[in-house]
């Protein structure tokens, strides 16, 4: 690992003012509030200090029906720091898991930050692989959140063997199955490849399943009821696609027109679809390739856990140098912990580990 200084961003470096030089941008999804604010300390004294030349990290935060006190907090933080990204019409209150609008609303602004001016219309995007799609420009877009801890070394390692691919999806890849009409997963499997797949919510097996042509729209094609088979998709603690991926999603009517109708839904009956925003991408993914839009290569990237303490496990054990990224820290503690263990070169403590995340149950 390199030492506290080295590898460092510079100080002049910010969100506001991407470089002709950045290749790869990490965009953190935060909330206002304390919790928020507290995450985001705990990032910035953390794994934020490993980011080197060509690598921005941005917090992301809606703010649409924020109120003036939030937002004037957050204009000064911004201010100050200089490593926020704004998403005006979408919002961040009341929620506390990212949406699927929120997602959509990233890869479009991701997209506008690829090179090409901010006034340009999600619909008038180049097309993927186009000239002046993003070439020269930022290569790898990846979505975490404010509790991932991203050891970026190790991340930096992985992505750099992946430049034989052009439409890349990478991370911790699972398997679902899809309702659309209710943006919920209706089965899960873990395994790599999909095996010991587990159907619930009503998913139907795939002889029984939906197959939509290649090319019908994103919603309002599957009948009520029915969901999609399984397919891959990148889990929630860290997301990274390549920029012709990130382009198709935003010149993607579809993708927009599903966002909106998730957020409509959600606003009828109450019910805020949050924790499905990973297979939401997922979904999406899978309608490109099958369209033929996109040859979609899925990298697998298994050394992404949950934070675990004591318990050792197919998704939770303690960090390593070798892990990409771990996920389920929800104090600034926790982010400390495993910089003092994957950047100190600290023994694992369970003991310590539990108190400094603040939960015993890990």
């Amino acid at each position: 690992m390199e030492s506290s200084g080295a590898g460092r961003q510079p100080r002049h470096a910010g969100c506001d003012d991407l470089s002709a030089d950045t290749h790869l941008l990490v965009g953190i999804f935060t909330t206002p509030g304390s919790n928020g604010h507290a995450r985001r300390a705990g990032i910035r004294a953390s794994w934020m200090r490993w980011l080197g030349d060509g690598e921005r990290a941005c917090f992301v935060v809606g703010l649409a029906s924020l109120g003036a006190a939030d937002r004037n907090l957050l204009d000064a933080e911004a201010r100050r720091r200089r490593d926020m990204l704004w998403l005006h019409d979408t919002s961040d209150v009341g929620h506390k898991m990212a949406t699927i609008s929120k997602a959509a609303a990233w890869w479009r602004l991701a997209a506008q930050l690829m090179g090409l001016s901010n006034g340009t219309a999600w619909a008038s995007l180049p097309t993927p692989g186009a000239a002046g799609a993003g070439a020269g420009r930022i290569r790898m877009v990846a979505k975490v959140d404010d509790d991932s801890f991203v050891n970026v070394p190790a991340l930096r390692g992985a992505l750099g063997r992946l430049d034989c691919f052009e439409a890349v999806a990478y991370g911790r890849v699972a398997y679902t199955g899809y309702n659309p009409s209710s943006f919920l997963k209706c089965g899960y499997s873990n395994a790599p490849g999909g095996g010991s797949y587990r159907r619930y919510r009503g998913c139907p097996p795939p002889s029984d399943a939906a197959d939509p042509e290649q090319g019908q729209r994103l919603n309002g094609t599957i009948p009520a009821g029915l969901a999609h088979p399984q397919f891959p998709f990148v889990t929630g603690p860290i997301e990274v696609l390549s920029a012709p991926v990130v382009l198709a999603l935003a010149r993607s009517r579809d993708v927009r027109a599903f966002a909106e109708a998730a957020d409509r839904g959600s606003a009828a009956t109450h019910f805020l679809p949050a924790g499905d925003e990973d297979a939401a991408l997922g979904y999406w993914l899978s309608r490109l390739h099958l369209s033929g839009e996109l040859n979609i290569s899925y990298v697998d990237e298994r050394k992404v856990f949950n934070m675990g303490c004591r318990l050792r496990n197919a998704l939770y054990r303690p960090p390593s140098n070798h892990t990409v990224a771990v996920h389920f820290l929800k104090t600034r503690g926790g982010m400390e912990y495993v910089w003092r263990l994957l950047h100190h070169f600290m023994p694992h403590d369970e003991r310590l580990c539990s108190k400094m995340t603040g939960d015993w149950r890990l």
